[in-house]
């Protein structure tokens, strides 16, 4: 028989499993495979292809009308949806989307219980794409929603219209409060209920209140809302009713954070990429390393040096300078990344700039850092050493070696 101490150790080791593997089953995915890195973590990220090479669950959960029986479908080798299994289950017959997983890491699943609202994903057998990928039809008021606490700020979808016009509201992702996702009904623009701070066709910069025809064709659409507090969010149809909901969609990811210029085009072009949509990828520097001067001594760590830098499958190149110029610099070997520390193992005076490439070009190149000046550590001496005094003496002590001077008894 168990003492009381033992059960009670069990117990708690029980628990500690429990916390454990429930902070594995949430840790933060990053969506590598649709162009980010850590930088960037998703707050909710959907989609039917594979975005993080650490998630390794489904893509959604299926249900077949002819028997209500449901599948979890999940992704080829390639990171595709996987439609030979999606078309087994279907057998020939319509399939609906009871649950959009999300593969952000945050377990924020996209679900609807009610048959009648759940968005169709096949049809008869067949499906509907946009570009070559498999779409989910969110078309007469179908919609899936997330109940839960979160803030979102940046948001990239993917979808297309199978009219010239939105047929009805669609939120492409929103939530309560409204924070600017919905479409508007019979338009090509945005219901402007909550105004959106800033909007992207195709990673190209649209006034907020403008036509985002045409609409009946493949779309990358971006937009940062204004940064609310949620208690949920929806995609298709609004306010998890049975209103909204009228086109195709494929992928919508969110951040509660807002992204850099850089990070919105480095995932827009992905996403254009892989669903073809031609999006505007032109290599661009939106923020240059700094231009303030820094002092710091041999051996220590310096500040690091950063661009902000968006456009296809990026590269980089640090350059080193011994004057204020970006041009005749030497390459610093191994310096490929967004940033980069500066050494600080010899006594000079250098200035620092990269080359920014990207398949879709041009190559351009960054401003030029401000001085980075790195300092042989002084020697700092007291004259006299040490020294004995006695009570109601007074000494002079001298210091040199160094600029300023602080004394302290």
């Amino acid at each position: 028989m168990l003492t009381k101490p033992v059960l009670i150790m069990k117990k708690l080791l029980i628990i500690l499993l429990g916390i454990v593997l429930f902070t594995d089953t949430i840790a933060q995915n990053t969506l590598d495979k649709a162009g980010l890195d850590a930088a960037a973590p998703a707050a909710t990220a959907y989609s039917l292809r594979l975005l993080s090479s650490s998630y390794t669950g489904a893509a959604i959960q299926v249900r077949r009308s002819s028997d209500n029986a449901t599948q979890d479908i999940g992704f080829t080798v390639a990171g595709n949806l996987d439609e030979a299994a999606l078309l087994a289950f279907a057998a020939g017959g319509d399939v609906f989307v009871s649950t959009w997983y999300d593969q952000s890491g945050n377990a924020r699943n996209m679900e609807k219980a009610d048959v009648n609202y759940q968005p169709q994903i096949a049809f008869a057998g067949t499906f509907k794409y946009i570009g070559t990928k498999v779409a989910i039809d969110f078309h007469e008021n179908k919609g899936l929603v997330y109940n839960g606490s979160l803030s979102l700020n940046s948001i990239s979808t993917v979808i297309r219209s199978e009219f010239s016009f939105w047929p009805g509201y669609h939120c492409i992702l929103d939530g309560s409060p409204r924070i600017g996702g919905i479409l508007t009904h019979s338009g090509t623009g945005f219901y402007q209920d909550a105004t959106q701070v800033a909007v992207w066709r195709n990673g190209i910069s649209k006034i907020v209140t403008e036509s985002l025809s045409p609409v009946n064709e493949g779309m990358v659409l971006s937009y940062t809302s204004q940064n609310y507090n949620l208690n949920s969010v929806f995609i298709g149809n609004y306010d998890a009713g049975g209103d909204g909901g009228s086109i195709l969609e494929t992928e919508a990811i969110a951040f509660a954070s807002l992204n850099t210029n850089g990070q919105r085009q480095a995932l827009e072009c992905n996403q254009g990429g892989y669903y073809s949509i031609i999006t505007s990828c032109n290599t661009a520097i939106y923020g240059n390393p700094s231009t303030t001067d820094i002092a710091t001594c041999i051996g220590s760590t310096a500040t690091s040096l950063t661009v902000d830098a968006g456009g296809l499958n990026l590269t980089y190149q640090w350059y080193s300078n011994s004057t204020a110029t970006i041009t005749g610099g030497v390459s610093v070997s191994g310096a490929n990344s967004s940033s980069f520390l500066p050494p600080t193992t010899s006594a000079n005076t250098t200035y620092y700039y990269v080359e920014v490439s990207g398949d879709a070009g041009p190559m351009v190149t960054s401003n030029v850092s401000g001085a980075i000046t790195v300092e042989t550590s002084p020697t700092v001496s007291i004259s006299p050493a040490s020294a004995t005094i006695h009570s109601g003496d007074s000494i002079t002590l001298s210091a040199s070696g160094a600029s300023t001077y602080m004394w302290g008894g």
